[in-house]
């Protein structure tokens, strides 16, 4: 005799649905907060090798007092590098020409004070060529260590330095990118700073500071906003960028120059 099976009920199945849909419920809740826990255990790494770096050089990793009225007197020393453009709308950097690469390691493009004393060892793997930097902006309470990188890998650790622009006190823009809305959320309030906002680049020997020109919201293929300055002359640049919106094609860009070196 050949037993029939029953179909499925609604009230068979409601409670394994209703399950699901409250696992994946609180699974959405907290990757959220996942995402900034893994930045953020990144960042307390990174911090402790920048403060045995500081340590080592002689400094103590002290920080400096955030001032809104530095005098503005930009590195006089030039440097040269090649100016490859970059705007990575999706997240990818582009990497560096091979002359760009010998410029950033030649002599003439790391700042003077970096040579007195040998570069510290870092075993993260965005930190390999970038010189170790923590990004400080005092209005929006920041205080982050800078990869190297600007592709998804990288900006999951935290602000990523675009390889194929300057390094901070060079002649040109330097640019760094980061998430707003993940991993961190290190640039979430970045659309908050206002005009003459100050910005610090601390390296364990060096600070540059930075004043902010201008903020605008572009589109992620517009990449006038981070060329170089036009003026050979002018200070050095640094330019912030972040997405206007989860996944959007909206950039936040914050542009400051450099008023102090030391």
């Amino acid at each position: 005799m050949r037993l029939q099976s029953k179909p499925w009920s609604w009230k068979q199945l409601q409670r394994p649905v209703l399950y699901l849909i409250f696992v994946g419920g609180i699974i959405t809740a907290l990757w959220p907060l996942g995402e900034a826990g893994y930045g953020v255990w990144h960042q307390h790494a990174l911090r402790a090798q920048w403060e045995a770096a500081a340590a080592a050089q002689g400094n103590g990793g002290q920080d400096d007092t955030p001032s809104s009225t530095a005098q503005e007197a930009p590195d006089s020393t030039p440097t040269t590098k090649p100016t490859p453009k970059a705007i990575p709308p999706g997240g990818k950097a582009h990497p560096a020409s091979k002359s760009a690469k010998a410029a950033a390691h030649s002599p003439a493009a790391i700042p003077a004070m970096a040579k007195k004393k040998p570069k510290p060892v870092w075993s993260h793997r965005h930190l390999t060529s970038w010189p170790p930097m923590r990004l400080i902006i005092p209005d929006i309470g920041l205080d982050a260590v800078v990869v190297e990188g600007v592709d998804e890998a990288a900006l999951r650790d935290g602000p990523g330095h675009d390889p194929s622009s300057h390094l901070p006190g060079e002649h040109g823009n330097c640019i760094i990118a980061a998430h707003r809305n993940m991993y961190g959320w290190w640039f979430y309030r970045l659309g908050q700073l206002g005009s003459n906002s100050i910005i610090k680049l601390k390296s364990p020997t060096e600070t540059y500071t930075y004043k902010v020109a201008k903020m605008t919201v572009t589109h992620a293929t517009d990449t006038a906003i981070l060329d170089d300055p036009i003026n050979p002359d002018a200070a050095p640049r640094l330019t912030l960028y972040t997405c206007a919106i989860p996944h959007g094609s909206k950039r936040i860009v914050v542009v400051a120059n450099q008023v102090e070196a030391k």
